[in-house]
């Protein structure tokens, strides 16, 4: 029995364009941080933000039309049923194995596209802050326990295990 795969494929390429659009963004606001642009910074942020949640709706919408065929082919535990297993049930050979390959490349470049916002931002906030610390304008004050070790502040633990 023939099983229309059309409204899932459909699905599946919708929300790989969105992860594509996630990525595009993402580059756009890394170049934001990088050039300490705080208003693309918070017009990228914003559209992030969008394209996660156009994301979470479209992955419903995938994961209905996954448990629809599941429940038509009678596979068990549908609601936990991936695209190899429904292609595997409906005789191997559907195009869901080349759309999910798709769908996993765009997943991982938005995601190593997030990592390097993340790793962007951790290295403008340490720029920023040795620039403020050279000034004496730091958040933080530089000290040095018993041991010569450096400490993030300059309190004194009266009940270290030292004394």
């Amino acid at each position: 029995m023939a099983h229309d795969t059309g409204p899932l494929i459909t699905a599946i390429e919708q929300l790989t364009g969105h992860f594509r659009t996630l990525k595009t963004t993402l580059e756009l606001e890394r170049k934001a941080i990088s050039e300490r642009d705080l208003d693309g910074l918070e017009k990228y942020s914003t559209e992030v933000a969008d394209q996660l949640e156009k994301i979470r709706e479209q992955d419903l919408d995938r994961q209905r039309q996954s448990l629809i065929i599941a429940q038509a082919l009678s596979i068990p535990n549908p609601k936990q049923v991936t695209l190899k297993a429904l292609d595997e049930a409906l005789g191997s050979g559907t195009p869901l194995l080349k759309y999910r390959e798709s769908l996993i490349v765009a997943i991982e470049q938005a995601d190593r596209a997030n990592r390097e916002n993340q790793a962007a931002f951790r290295g403008v906030m340490a720029a920023t802050e040795s620039m403020l610390q050279a000034m004496g304008k730091g958040r933080r004050e530089v000290s040095y326990d018993r041991l010569g070790g450096r400490r993030a502040n300059a309190t004194l633990n009266v009940f270290s295990k030292q004394l």
